[in-house]
């Protein structure tokens, strides 16, 4: 009995994460009154005209500033919903399209970019099905569901191909739309982008969440905190659990009736529920990354991953930015928007390959804390040390002994062994490791991102239990070729016999 409430207790605990990030998102920036105040005006009508089956009309009137815009509720046919379109610049050329996250603000969190992008470009707003006056959908509100929606309006409202520019939950559905309609999708602006890690390295990153904002009641603040206090170990049991949502996605039905009602909720377990791995490689078209760095809700990991995974894109960094830059840094989004609009990243030309057969320099840490390393080198060893970031480095081997190492951008090449990680914790964004055996695992977590192994015999083994969590990642081994994202509780395994399972 007591071990089942812990099991319930750790599904609510993960569910509650997600909540939590919810109202994060809905509260992190203000509300324009006015446009609020002009859209009102018909949000009462909107049950009657939808029992009616009736478009819904356009605003009596907008703020003074949007006097040129045109607003009004169409039906689109991927949730069958009545939806928000507000369109400005509408004889311009190219079409941009604006996709919202999170919160109730919807297209409102766009305000500060419409009027700027309406006098080069056509702007198309809309709040997406189930946020701020549209329609709140039954059924899961998946990425891929919201896609077909942009799909519609698109053809329906685009001047041909649209440039797309999403934020947050919006960033996700931008990229989820320009993998399943590639032809129309012309360039890509994401923001913030939300949801596009491993479940468990995001709800790690989630549980971060700033508590600066004097609209928390002192007790949700209270709550906040003890959820920012726990371990990263307790963290990861909750979400590489037995999934909390498993009944949900077995059955639309229960889906609808437990989540219609709450549409952040329903959003944001399906976009966690997502798998980014194929979508992230099919983007073909430029891309432009903006991050706040001090983004409590999505890591900035995240948008290093997409600059590396993406081959025509470019990473821009916000310093004093958290997640919603669009309101706190507007000036300066709209001037990066409109230079990369016109002149978009190209895909750069692969660095020449660093010759690590010739590299005799070893690197050894003993009993060191907060140093950082970046170079080639032949062997790399870390013996009881503690946050440790290697940026940049080409070795043909590396060793952790009871250490916690964070590396970025790492090259392993190697005759024998890789990487052999004992009794550590190792986190790794972006990389590339070849050998016969790609990973050697012993009471460690191991949480690698946009990482490619190579196992010519191997590719991650794991003697003693261990934690895996994987990331956008690659796989490569005699047995198994393909995608590694999910989250993996090891003893004596490899992991391709456990991504075997799981396909």
């Amino acid at each position: 009995m007591e071990q089942s409430y812990i099991g319930v207790c750790k599904k609510a605990s993960w569910v509650a994460l997600v909540i939590l990030f919810s109202i994060n998102v809905a509260i992190a920036g203000g509300f324009n009154d006015k446009l609020k105040a002009a859209l009102e005006d018909v949000k009462g009508k909107v049950d009657e005209y939808l029992a009616l089956d009736e478009p819904l009309p356009a605003p009596s009137s907008l703020p003074d500033f949007a006097s040129a815009w045109h607003a009004e509720y169409v039906l689109e046919p991927a949730f069958n919903s009545h939806i928000l379109k507000i369109e400005a610049g509408q004889t311009n050329d190219q079409t941009i399209i604006l996709v919202h996250g999170l919160g109730s603000l919807a297209s409102q969190d766009w305000l500060a970019q419409i009027p700027v992008l309406a006098k080069h470009y056509h702007v198309i707003a809309i709040d997406l099905p189930g946020f701020g006056f549209s329609r709140i959908q039954k059924g899961k509100m998946s990425p891929s569901l919201y896609a077909k929606t942009l799909h519609w309006v698109n053809e329906t409202y685009a001047h041909g191909a649209s440039v797309v520019i999403g934020h947050s939950m919006g960033g996700a559905i931008a990229l989820r739309y320009a993998s399943d309609f590639p032809v129309d999708v012309k360039q890509l602006v994401i923001i913030n982008a939300a949801g596009i890690l491993e479940r468990t390295a995001f709800i790690k990153s989630l549980a971060t969440l700033p508590l600066n904002n004097s609209l928390l009641s002192d007790e949700l603040r209270r709550v906040i905190s003890d959820v920012q206090n726990v371990s990263d170990a307790w963290l990861e049991s909750i979400a590489g659990g037995p999934d909390p949502t498993a009944p949900l996605n077995a059955s639309d039905t229960a889906w609808s009736l437990l989540l219609s009602d709450t549409p952040n909720i329903n959003a944001a377990l399906a976009l966690v529920n997502d798998d980014f791995s194929d979508v992230v490689r099919k983007i073909a078209v430029p891309a432009t990354i903006i991050w706040g760095r001090q983004d409590g809700v999505a890591p900035l990991r995240t948008g290093e991953v997409l600059e590396y995974l993406i081959p025509a894109s470019r990473l821009y960094v916000l310093n004093d930015a958290q997640h919603v830059p669009m309101k706190s840094h507007a000036q300066v989004i709209n001037e990066l928007i409109l230079k990369e609009l016109s002149y978009p990243p190209e895909t750069e030309l692969s660095a020449e390959p660093v010759d690590l057969a010739n590299s005799d320099v070893d690197l050894l840490c003993k009993g060191k804390s907060g140093v950082s390393y970046r170079g080639v080198y032949r062997h790399i060893t870390f013996d009881n040390c503690s946050n440790i970031r290697l940026e940049s480095v080409k070795a043909q081997s590396l060793t952790l002994k009871q250490s916690k190492v964070k590396a970025k951008n790492l090259i392993i090449m190697s005759n024998g062994t890789g990487a052999t990680i004992t009794q550590s914790v190792l986190e790794i964004t972006n990389g590339q490791i070849t050998a016969p055996i790609g990973f050697q695992v012993s009471d460690s977590r191991v949480d690698v991102a946009g990482v490619s192994v190579v196992g010519t015999r191997n590719a991650i083994s794991v003697e003693e239990p261990s934690l895996l969590i994987m990331s956008l990642s690659r796989v490569t081994s005699p047995t198994y070729k393909g995608n590694a994202h999910g989250h993996f509780s090891m003893e004596k395994k490899t992991i391709s016999e456990l991504l075997l399972i799981q396909k």
